[in-house]
């Protein structure tokens, strides 16, 4: 981090990325604005390009002076590598100030330097232009030479979320050379075993294909070598994969997919989309594969894409896949894999609030997962009514729910299910107001969770523990609580986990007096919300905001926030949030003198 209080941020990017040079600087604005957590320093964006350079460009020897000054060099690329930087021995003047960065990053280990690549389609990269093909050489030398951070992404708010980690990793001293490797990208595990799994087909492929090329002549002949061609880039794609070499894979595959149609060469580069979260390109193939092989069982591939647009917050596609998947597998009969899908879309349902055809989704599930005897799959259902009763207020229905689970995952010895449960009955005795049996379940499956290694759980006990601390009184612990978690949640992506830890800082500011704060976390929290399409969240940040502005004095504001919460909650028909509305929008009335508007809303709440 920068030794003074000032910390300089310097951007350059192509000419095809105007709408990125402006969510710098609202990034920058928004950090500015108490984001930065424990850092004191105040981001200073600089940069040649509009809008930071709004009357005219500037000239060479300030940008240089500016490179040379920065403590944190940004390279934002897309299609467009630049133009010819006259009398330089490098290809753009592009290439000329990241080099100029790099040299002094080199020599003195400053400034840290973050390059973020905007996706290009498969088909571009297998055949690119000569601006694009200078990209993707030096996407492949920084992940050749592995010292400088480099992401990939494919939209605005994606672009925003990487770079407001990368800031805070940075002032927080968390990005350092020696810990470089902690930021790349990398296959999981399980990732590893699916490409494994999945090149037994394509090695199954190739056979055939090598017999088609022993048996053919002509034009058929040079069809099946062109397959041959496609399964060894494909090969050669794995092998990066496993490698860690994952921009060498990508481009392999895309070479790969243009003269290809077999079914095997396109699963193998869906699995390796899905696994890198290229999710774009994923579900392109997939509505290929789909429309091309109708024997071709990719309903796993499709759920699989589903779930990681849900966690993505993209619920109406998301949704999509989730039907194409149950579509697929009720034709097939395959009923284990119909129940997982109607779980899938009863989850999604609950987080749009729609509660009744969540319940339904979910029954079906259940009548599917008794007449199979599947045991896992009862414990999960329950657990997942037991969260939609507790979202009604059916408190000691959701807990009979919990307690069928736990009773199961018991029996089966699954410590992520008991834990689970666990964690679920915490959250019912914390609305209960039993303090003291909530932490007992926070602790117990924050113990499970440790054991399991899991860090999504760990962050969920802690951001838990943290609503537990400030409903005893214990800000700082509270304080101390959702700061772990919302790191944890940060690195892993968990956009509904960051927005609740927002959420909850903002209600600790606001206890402490703090508004400024409190508005910043909340305004934070109600933009991922809205991202991700959660009524209740949307109008939980509403109402916090309204509180808030009744605190500062401004009734006109605070009443328009319940207002427009109360609405979505009436929707919802979340009964006892709807009395904290009417109760607050009450307590403004009375404030204005207005006691018969008063009267009233304290009247419905009561009644609520």
């Amino acid at each position: 981090m920068a030794s003074s209080e000032i910390c300089k941020v310097f951007i350059d990017s192509s000419n095809d990325l105007a709408v990125e040079r402006q969510a710098f600087l609202k990034a920058i604005e928004l950090l500015n604005l108490g984001h930065t957590d424990d850092a004191k320093a105040r981001l200073l964006p600089m940069g040649w390009e509009d809008p930071l350079a709004a009357t005219c460009p500037q000239t060479e020897a300030i940008i240089n002076e500016e490179i040379d000054s920065c403590d944190v060099f940004i390279l934002v690329l897309h299609q467009q590598w630049g133009q010819k930087a006259p009398s330089s021995e490098y290809s753009s003047f592009t290439e000329e100030q990241f080099r100029r960065a790099q040299k002094r990053y080199n020599k003195t280990g400053h400034p840290a330097i973050f390059v973020y690549f905007k996706g290009v389609v498969a088909a571009s990269l297998a055949a690119p232009g000569s601006q694009l093909q200078k990209i993707i050489g030096f996407k492949l030398e920084l992940e050749e030479t592995g010292s400088i951070l480099y992401k990939q992404y494919h939209t605005e708010n994606e672009f925003t979320h990487m770079l407001d980690n990368h800031l805070k990793a940075y002032l927080k001293g968390e990005i350092r050379p020696e810990n470089m490797e902690t930021f790349r990208a990398t296959l999981s595990l399980q990732a590893k075993e699916e490409i494994r799994e999945a090149q037994k087909m394509l090695a199954e492929a190739e056979q055939r294909i090598n017999i088609l090329l022993a048996q053919e002549e002509g034009f058929a002949r040079q069809v099946a070598a062109a397959e041959k061609s496609s399964i060894e880039l494909s090969h050669n794609a794995t092998a990066f994969a496993l490698e860690g070499k994952l921009e060498h894979a990508r481009v392999q595959f895309a070479q790969a997919l243009q003269p290809s149609n077999l079914a095997e060469v396109m699963n193998i580069a869906v699995n390796f989309y899905i696994n890198v979260e290229d999710l774009n390109e994923a579900e392109n193939l997939l509505h290929r594969m789909l429309a091309q092989f109708s024997e071709f069982d990719a309903s796993a591939l499709v759920r699989r894409l589903g779930i990681l647009l849900y966690s993505r917050g993209d619920l109406d596609q998301a949704e999509a896949m989730f039907r194409k998947s149950l579509e697929s597998e009720e034709k097939l009969g395959h009923l284990e894999e119909v129940a997982i899908s109607y779980r899938n879309l009863g989850v999604l349902f609950q987080t749009r609030g729609n509660l009744d055809q969540a319940e339904a989704m979910f029954r079906k599930s259940l009548k599917i997962e008794e007449k199979l005897g599947r045991l896992d799959g009862m414990s999960n259902i329950y657990c997942n009514l037991g969260v939609l009763c507790k979202a009604r207020g059916n408190l000691d229905q959701a807990e009979a729910m919990f307690r069928k689970s736990l009773k199961i995952e018991e029996k089966l010895g699954r410590l992520d299910g008991m834990s689970n449960i666990y964690c679920n009955l915490g959250v019912l005795f914390l609305a209960r107001r039993d303090l003291d049996q909530a932490e007992v379940m926070f602790r117990k499956s924050l113990k499970m969770e440790e054991k399991l290694g899991r860090p999504e759980g760990i962050a969920s006990n802690l951001c838990n523990l943290g609503v537990l601390f400030r409903s005893r009184g214990d800000l700082a612990q509270a304080e101390e609580m959702h700061r772990k978690s919302l790191k944890m949640e940060e690195s892993l992506g968990f956009l509904v986990g960051m927005a609740s830890n927002f959420c909850n800082l903002g209600n600790i500011f606001l206890t402490r007096g703090d508004f400024d704060q409190a508005e910043a976390m909340f305004r934070k929290s109600l933009k991922m919300e809205r991202n991700l399409g959660r009524p209740e969240g949307i109008a939980s940040n509403l109402c916090n905001l309204g509180v808030l502005f009744q605190a500062r004095g401004d009734l006109d504001q605070a009443e328009a926030m319940h207002r427009k919460s109360l609405g979505i909650r009436e929707k919802l028909g979340h009964l006892k949030e709807m009395a904290g509305n009417y109760s607050n929008l009450g307590n403004i009335f009375l404030a204005r003198g207005d006691f018969t508007q008063a009267d009233a809303m304290h009247r419905k709440s009561r009644e609520a």
